[in-house]
């Protein structure tokens, strides 16, 4: 959107937020209970009403807690307090025993302080109860000896009754079936089973203690009598067998249907027969009792989640951790809240004897977890997909206390699966419709003949009573019934969304995909092999090895002398690269483009003049010699066709005639040799237009075999510019031109696409882990036909290999130049289904300083004559009158010195008269393998700018800081603490105590606001005396005419001066784009700086190979575009990447480990962009949708980040829900709101009343930019220090993220031009439709035409309150790109370290900044 800031005729657009209704669902009432005569002999419901359910739950002792239900509902609170008051029975037929033996209940439970699920006692039962002894009636008196039964007595006993098997064989006598004896005596009964008896046969002590109960103010209660309980196959003891068996199924499923449940009675009781009344009483008995447990588990979950959330100060943005749960949820955590489940199995076999059973059971209770974590923190339903974890235990191998083999007969997978398939048939008994909280709250409706056997299922637990009958009517809580309401609306919003397939919802789910608008039946797999081929893996690219030998000379003397080699051949990146269309679509494979502003490898030299990436003929091949019309008739070289904006053109290498020589080479016999045909070659180039071209030419060069005895014209010397002057070298030393070297390859058929690849290789060592030197060195592939923007991303980083300690670069990379010397010759490939005819070459080695030496086969600048593009002799590095044109290493030549060594160690000569011949000519001992491949050593290998122009700047910042005072330290710090840095900028270390551990990237930041820094520290007093007056005498040596000594206030200038010349080069060199002034411009920074520093500190800087590589970066600037295309700052961080990787490996083969988990990446990456896995070609690939989400982009199509990310502080985030009217900004996020006193010390205005002017922006953006232009109703603004957005592009992608500051400068793109503003607040208003928008307050920067003479900077001023010629209010959206300048106050003498004088409102802007990486 383009801004103004007063009149505008374009107005933003805007969207409407799309309104949703939610659909209200009413909340079922829970059934009520009819009142019915009943007879005692079946043991009847009891509905329970709880009163002052808020009070604390009393401290109970272990023999009280043993009566108590342990599965209670999750929503329920802490137990209420033991005062029960039960329902008033109105009913006149109820049988006077039946309230007899409730009322007796009441009292021994209120006497205990029983819990209210109140234990009801058959008076006449037709089954005798487990609880007691053959011999013992139920109206035996209380008085005989009490009886206490264990659990291996009932089951004894009962198998000599029924003859049937028992549940265990074998138990501890020590351990009772149920808790039901009190651990004290209460007088002379032993439990409260005795009081019951006893009481029941008493019902004056019963009218008594009513009485009593009356009088002390408390109400008695009445039973109501529920249905009698029509379920009459079982025994109890039977009914406890089969509840323990359903606790041991628990373990694998939390699922239960009626396939699952009729199976195991049919394998517990085989003799037994049931109808059809039966049946559905114990599956809903059987519902019932999972529930319970799932429930129960719930339950004891939600409560550790709280706790979870504040130990790892978890929120919305800030999820759990995998490792943190883990820390969290134990093994002894689960055991611990499923005691009864456990007590139901034999632990030993089940988990002691198999851990993974214990593991498996843990990855359960952990996903559980996690999900009731994303419940509380996200309030979402988790239900549903708590029970999709059920696939995780079911196959679990379960062992049950009596060792029968039960467990292993039953297929509950298949039984899940089952059910599931009859879903459509029967709804009602369906698998989610039975265990769902929300549709079995809703199944069970108490309908009169179906669900009357509704028994809880802890009332059969084995370590809580579970042989004793017990029922208790299950009613709802009010919590409970207001927590279903939600629950039961997502539900209902869930029918329209479409999930994918789970385990337990299978069918459902498939049902929900065939009927979805995106399904293809083509895309379903036809057969098996292909379905497991599809599993099997990722469609990997191949990692091959290869032996090398070990240097044992760096390497432990338990090394072994050989090692594998891991490599990923070029071929394969290349296939997987041009198959990846979103990458294809913006690489470019045509000619070398000649444009103004130069920014890419096809606008440098080296691609539109070698035939291998460039375009090699039309009708004439590059490297001819050709007459044209220019001004006249004229002979030229064509060196390059290119492409212009004008079309194509001929880029044309100037001849001159003996005529045009300059006056001092017009000598005699030059003059002689030109009338007999000889021409002299320029280093200058023009471009010409087809037309132009008369015809060819015969033309020999000297240095070239003569083929003939026709040539028209011959060259033997070259005219060359150096210094200002004219010079003459011989035709020899050039660089040929690659025609010369290289045979371009032809297609082999009209109708086959050619690409040509340009690749760049990169190599560099890193240590792999930190205190022990172990190096590995990392060969890395980019093709230069990618644009920069791609380029710059890690992800476009493709490993070749990794060269193991102790091993070297040259027998590593045999397979790759093996392969890069085949395809420099082309071959046939097909990607996409599409023929391409394709050539790839080595176009340049990017490496650091002493590496790019090696690979040039140079030696490194330490040595003589170390320099890999010149023969500089070492103490002439900063002699920039060293001719470097007439000294320049050639390809060429080279070959010859090196044929020249070959020959000598064919010959056996010593290594004295070897090295001897290395040192003459620089050369190292062993050539590189590179040398075998198509390139040009010296042109290709250029040196890197990130080193050379951070390693200066390190030496300068020893320079400077070392002939400072302390207290000119102090000053320096002072000012360095305060200084006004840019945007995203992480904080740098001290630069003057911890200086020698300064990156080069911190190096260069440095640099770029240097100048400022000792602009506002740095005094003359500052600087000790004696390097004051050593630097005075330098600057006077330095000076040819009448030398002057300089004053102290000159000194400090010339320190800031030095530093501003280092920072505009240093700006220069790391330009994205360059024109032809650009070149020029550089050259010229170079040459001052090289002066100013041998100058001012000639005894750090004189011979420093750095300062001598300043004469070569424009040359290499030209032959690559830029000097950022051939910069390694990016390629490093490469090894920042694999060394945070080390830690986490066992480190027993780091390449190998290392490659592997590149090629992981990368082939997700490749699947995310769109790729196609060639085995299954009708498959979309899910990955695709991946690179849309905003939140995934910025990591999927990086994979780094250029700043430190610190983690966000959740106490200074705002709840505000902030939106905006423009679509692509979103996420928006508010940081730290102003206080009060803040508002104050500010000036700024609460509400829009207090500032006129203020309110009248505001109403301005609300109309121009959002098209809303009522009134506004609310008047109160709030104010924020920081605010964060996400921006999208136009397709809704994502662009970037943003981040403003109080204080900010930013840039704002007007109609006409680039303008910039400071950011003097950031605010949020309520609009009358009640959401809430974003803006910025900013003060607008007028450029002044002032510059300053010292910094070279130039000054703008900040818009006044008084100057209201422009709007100061604009929505967020008015800033939609990264910010990419950075002002400076510019202080006077008014200004501290720490404070600003307010009322100068004058700013430097900063003209060395830019992005060091």
């Amino acid at each position: 959107m383009v801004y103004t800031r007063r009149k505008t005729t374009t107005k933003a657009k805007t969207t409407k937020s799309p309104v949703t209704k939610n659909k209200i669902v009413k909340k079922t009432d829970p059934p009520k209970i009819t009142k019915r005569n009943g007879n005692i002999t079946k043991t009847s419901k009891v509905h329970i009403t709880r009163k002052n359910s808020n009070k604390r739950k009393s401290k109970k002792s272990k023999d009280e807690d043993s009566y108590e239900d342990s599965n209670e509902d999750s929503n329920e609170s802490d137990e209420s307090d033991r005062n029960e008051d039960f329902n008033e029975n109105e009913d006149s037929n109820c049988n006077n025993d039946d309230n007899t033996i409730a009322t007796t209940m009441q009292i021994a439970s209120k006497s205990r302080s029983l819990t209210p699920e109140i234990i009801l006692i058959s008076q006449q039962s037709p089954r005798q109860s487990p609880l007691q002894s053959p011999q013992q009636s139920p109206q035996q008196s209380p008085q005989q000896s009490p009886q206490y039964f264990r659990l291996s007595e009932i089951l004894n006993d009962d198998e000599q009754v029924s003859g049937r098997i028992p549940l265990q064989q074998k138990i501890d006598d020590q351990q009772p079936l149920v808790n039901i004896a009190s651990s004290s005596l209460i007088g002379p009964f032993k439990n409260d089973l005795e009081i019951c008896l006893f009481l029941v046969q008493r019902p004056d002590l019963i009218n008594l203690a009513l009485n009593m109960m009356k009088a002390s103010g408390q109400q008695e209660s009445t039973v109501i009598q529920g249905k009698s309980n029509k379920f009459n196959v079982l025994s109890d003891k039977e009914l406890g067998i089969f509840q323990l068996y359903l606790k041991c199924i628990f373990f694998r499923t939390r699922i239960i249907n009626k396939q699952i449940a009729g199976k195991l009675f049919s394998l517990l009781f085989p003799n037994i027969q049931v109808g059809r009344s039966d049946q559905v009483a114990l599956q809903q008995w059987s519902f019932a009792s999972y529930r319970d447990y799932n429930m129960a588990i719930r339950k004891e979950l939600r409560k550790l989640v709280p706790d979870f959330i504040k130990k790892y100060r978890l929120t919305k943005a800030n999820q759990p951790t995998t490792q943190q749960i883990n820390e969290y949820i134990t093994k002894e955590i689960w055991m611990a809240f499923l005691k009864r489940h456990i007590d139901a199995i034999d632990e030993k076999k089940s988990f002691i004897d198999r851990p993974e059973n214990a593991s498996i059971f843990t990855d359960f209770i952990q996903s559980a977890f996690k999900l009731f974590v994303q419940e509380n923190l996200l309030n979402k339903d988790v239900i549903n997909a708590v029970k999709d974890l059920n696939y995780i235990t079911v196959d679990m191998e379960i062992f049950t206390m009596d060792g029968r083999d039960i467990l292993r007969k039953l297929d509950i997978r298949s039984m899940l699966k089952l059910d599931i398939e009859n879903n459509n048939t029967n709804s009602n008994e369906s698998l989610q419709e039975t265990l769902s909280d929300r549709s079995y709250y809703e199944q069970n409706k108490y309908n009169e003949t179906e669900s009357n056997f509704t028994t809880t299922s802890d009332t059969l637990s084995n370590s809580d009573q579970s042989t004793q009958l017990l029922t208790t009517n299950f009613t709802l809580n009010e919590t409970e019934q207001q927590n279903r309401k939600p629950l039961q609306t997502i539900v209902e919003n869930e029918t329209t969304n479409f999930q994918p397939l789970s385990a337990t919802k299978a069918y459902e789910d498939l049902v929900c995909i065939l009927q979805h608008p995106d399904f293809r039946p083509e895309h379903v797999i036809k057969n098996i092999q292909q379905l497991r081929l599809m599993r099997k893996r990722l469609p990997l690219q191949t990692i091959k090895s290869h032996s090398i030998p070990i240097q044992n000379m760096k390497t432990p003397s338990t090394s072994t002398p050989f090692k594998n080699a891991y490599t990923i051949s070029v071929t394969e990146h290349i296939r997987r690269v041009l198959s990846n269309k979103e990458l294809r679509s913006q690489m470019y494979f045509g000619p070398g483009i000649e444009a103004d502003i130069k920014s890419e490898f096809w606008h440098g030299d080296i691609w539109q003049e070698s035939p291998l990436f460039g375009q090699s003929s039309i009708q004439i091949n590059q490297g001819s010699f050709i007459k044209y019309q220019d001004k006249g008739t004229r002979i030229g070289r064509i060196i390059a066709i290119v492409s212009t904006s004008n079309g194509t053109k001929l880029k044309i290498q100037l001849l001159y005639y003996g005529t045009e020589l300059p006056g001092n080479f017009t000598s005699s016999l030059r003059i002689k040799r030109a009338q007999n045909g000889e021409l002299w070659l320029s280093e200058i180039s023009v471009l010409i237009d087809l037309q132009n071209v008369i015809g060819p030419v015969d033309v020999w060069l000297r240095d070239t075999p003569k083929l003939s005895d026709n040539y028209q014209f011959c060259i033997r010397e070259i005219l060359y510019s150096h210094e200002g002057r004219w010079k003459i070298r011989d035709i020899k030393l050039r660089n040929q031109h690659p025609s010369e070297y290289i045979k371009a390859q032809i297609t082999t058929s009209q109708n086959i696409p050619t690409l040509r690849l340009m690749l760049d290789i990169y190599y560099d060592d890193f240590g792999t882990f930190r205190n022990t030197y172990h190096s590995l060195g990392g060969i890395y592939l980019q093709f230069c036909n990618m644009p920069l923007q791609l380029r710059k991303q890690l992800k476009n980083h493709f490993v070749l290999s990794f060269v193991p300690f102790g091993g070297e670069f040259d027998d590593v990379m045999k397979p790759i130049v093996d392969e890069i010397k085949n395809l420099e010759r082309g071959i046939l490939i097909t990607i996409n289904g599409e023929k391409l005819w394709l050539t790839a070459a080595l176009g340049v080695v990017t490496a650091d300083l002493p590496q790019g030496n090696d690979l040039a086969s140079t030696k490194r600048h330490g040595g003589n004559k170390g320099c890999r593009s010149c023969l500089v002799p070492k103490e002439q590095l900063t002699d920039f009158s060293f001719d470097i044109k007439l000294n320049a290493r050639y390809h060429h030549i080279t070959d010859e010195k090196i044929e020249e060594l070959n020959i000598l160690v064919q010959e056996s000569a010593s290594q004295k008269t070897i090295s001897k011949y290395c040192t003459k000519h620089g050369l190292r001992k062993h050539p590189s393998i590179l040398d075998q491949l198509t390139w040009n050593r010296h042109l290709q290998v250029p040196q890197d700018a990130y080193h050379a122009v951070a390693g200066k700047i390190q030496r300068l910042m020893e320079c400077t800081f070392s002939i400072l005072k302390p207290d000119g330290e102090v000053a320096f710090i002072n000012y360095w603490k305060n200084l006004e840095t840019p945007a995203g900028w992480y904080k740098l270390p001290n630069p003057i105590k911890h200086r020698n551990s300064f990156m080069f990237s911190d190096c260069l930041r440095l640099a770029m606001i240097m100048p400022f820094l000792l602009q506002r520290s740095l005094k003359a007093l500052h600087i000790k005396d004696l390097e004051l007056i050593s630097l005075q005498k330098r600057l006077v040596d330095s000076t040819k005419s009448r030398p002057k000594m300089p004053s102290p206030i000159q000194i400090v200038n010339a320190i800031i001066s030095c530093w501003v010349t280092i920072a505009k080069a240093s700006h220069l060199c790391f330009s994205l784009t360059f024109t032809e002034q650009a070149y020029k411009e550089l050259e010229k920074l170079l040459r001052i700086e090289h002066n100013i520093l041998l100058k001012l500190f000639s005894d750090n800087f004189e011979n420093l190979p750095n300062l001598h590589i300043n004469k070569h970066h424009v040359q290499n600037a030209r032959n690559f575009g830029t000097l950022v295309n051939t910069a390694v700052a990016v390629k490093e961080m490469m090894h920042k990447i694999f060394k945070g990787s080390v830690p986490k490996m066992n480190r027993k083969n780091i390449e190998l480990d290392l490659i592997r988990r590149h090629n992981t990446l990368q082939t997700i990456r490749y699947l995310t962009d769109g790729g196609v896995d060639n085995r299954f070609p009708c498959i979309k690939q899910g990955f695709q949708k991946l690179t849309t989400d905003p939140l995934l982009h910025s990591i999927l199509s990086d994979w780094y980040m250029t700043q430190i990310i610190q983690k966000e502080d959740i106490t200074d985030i705002s709840n505000t829900n902030v939106v905006s009217c423009d679509s692509r900004v979103t996420n928006i996020k508010l940081y730290k709101k102003l206080s009060k006193i803040e508002i104050q010390q500010y000036n700024l205005p609460v509400r829009l009343d207090e500032n006129s002017q203020f309110a009248h922006d505001i109403l301005i953006a609300y109309d121009i930019y959002m098209q809303k232009k009522a009134a506004l109703i609310y008047r109160r603004v709030e104010f924020y220090n920081q605010i964060k957005y996400t921006l999208l592009d136009d397709d809704g992608r994502f662009n970037s993220h943003l981040n403003l500051r109080v204080g900010d400068i930013v840039q704002i793109q007007e109609e006409e031009n680039l303008s910039y503003a400071k950011i003097r607040a950031l605010f949020t208003h309520k609009y009358n439709n009640g959401l809430v928008y974003a803006f910025i307050w900013i003060n607008w920067l007028r450029k002044t035409s002032t510059t300053d003479p010292i910094i070279q900077c130039p000054i703008y001023e900040v818009q006044t309150a008084e100057n209201t010629r422009w709007y100061r209010v604009y929505p967020i959206s008015l800033i939609d790109n990264l910010p990419k300048v950075h002002f400076v106050h510019c202080c006077h003498s008014t200004c501290a370290a720490n404070s600003h004088d307010l009322s100068n409102n004058h700013y430097f802007k900063n003209e060395f900044y830019y992005v060091a990486i």
